[in-house]
């Protein structure tokens, strides 16, 4: 189980619920609403390979960016990332709850991942 502190009352919309991770230096946006795993960072990333064809994909701003990599991660010794989405314009990183494959549990005060 992993516990994620600081969990944000703002949403996108009225059926997104968001909190944040730390991971290293890095912050993660735990999302229900993303479609997939997003980093603008591609020095923590692992594998980064080419798409054989390009994605386009619209970021919670509302832009529309085409993707033209992928990578893996790893964020704990169980919790591994193996099609991440890199998008270098864009500011923040994502994490997919419908991607974890793990149960996602919303509290007050935490979020846990199980």
């Amino acid at each position: 189980m992993v516990g994620i502190s600081s969990v944000l009352s703002n949403t996108y919309n009225t059926n997104t619920i968001y909190c944040s991770y730390q991971l290293g230096n890095d912050n993660w946006i735990l999302d229900s609403s993303a479609s997939d795993h997003m980093s603008h960072d591609a020095n923590i990333l692992h594998d980064l390979k080419m798409l054989e064809t390009p994605i386009c994909i619209s970021l919670p701003n509302g832009h529309n960016v085409q993707v033209t990599h992928s990578s893996k991660l790893s964020l704990s010794n169980w919790i591994k990332l193996h099609h991440l989405l890199l998008i270098p314009y864009f500011k923040y990183n994502l994490l997919s709850v419908r991607q974890l494959h793990c149960d996602v549990v919303f509290s007050e005060e935490l979020c846990t991942l199980h």
